[in-house]
């Protein structure tokens, strides 16, 4: 899913190379001061904000009000140290920059969130006028002041490695946890469907239980089970009550009906 980010990137207006200006870094894995990741592949994404047809607003704070300049969409183009692109200022963004009342670039991104926590850049939705750098460290109006350091993308790209791995061993923890949970679920389930036939059967051999009630006892559980066992002795009770006085039934002559029925008497 593609989502907009704004992600600060400090930029040197006045470094200029063949009259363009850079708006972006690349990089597999180009880190923020504030831990955010980034997949900046130049080609793909200059690609993709040129198909929008239309050139890019340079506003102020990220906030779409008032143009503070112009990228034109056409003089996008990708190199092996960042995306680069004319610029032409309003007035008022002139101004502001002129003053020193702003002094970065920070283009906000269009991206991809990949599993692994990297945000893959599909396009640059526009670029803002901010005081507050992040990815970079060139000044808008830097005319040899100390520069912050700069953080490199072989770092960047070994910081992230470790953390990927760090991810694949925690998942792999996880996903024994979750076997073996899974192992102890059905261990117990056993247990019990076993603890509870043996009590069924054993109501059936006291007769507490009629046979028959043996398929209607397995499918009931707790509470259910124990009512059920309970009324169900009442019942037992009275049927094999009703069992012993038939086999000791006798006519008049002392002999069983049934004695006498096979007889033929």
């Amino acid at each position: 899913m593609i989502e907009p980010e704004k992600s600060l990137i400090a930029l040197e207006l006045n470094s200029k190379q063949e009259g363009k200006i850079k708006i972006s870094p690349v990089g597999t894995a180009v880190l923020g001061y504030d831990g955010r990741v980034f997949n900046i592949d130049g080609s793909f994404v200059v690609t993709n904000t040129r198909s929008q047809g239309v050139d890019i607003l340079l506003d102020k704070d990220h906030y779409d009000s008032e143009a503070m300049g112009w990228f034109d969409i056409n003089s996008l183009e990708a190199r092996e140290d960042g995306i680069y692109a004319s610029l032409e200022f309003t007035e008022v963004g002139q101004e502001l920059v002129d003053k020193k009342l702003y002094r970065y670039l920070s283009p906000a991104f269009e991206i991809n969130y990949r599993d692994n926590g990297v945000r893959e850049v599909v396009r640059i939705a526009s670029v803002g006028l901010v005081n507050r750098p992040n990815l970079l460290n060139k000044s808008l109006n830097n005319k040899g002041e100390e520069n912050m350091p700069e953080v490199k993308n072989d770092d960047l790209a070994l910081k992230l490695t470790e953390a990927n791995e760090n991810i694949a061993s925690l998942q792999a923890e996880l996903n024994a946890l979750k076997t073996e949970n899974e192992s102890l679920k059905t261990a117990l389930i056993t247990e019990q469907t076993n603890a509870k036939t043996a009590r069924i059967e054993g109501a059936i051999k006291n007769g507490e239980l009629l046979p028959n009630r043996k398929e209607m006892a397995m499918a009931l559980e707790g509470n259910a089970l124990d009512s059920f066992l309970e009324v169900s002795k009442v019942e037992a009770a009275a049927v094999l009550k009703k069992s012993e006085l038939d086999l000791n039934k006798k006519d008049e002559d002392g002999i069983h009906p049934d004695v006498k029925a096979q007889l033929g008497l």
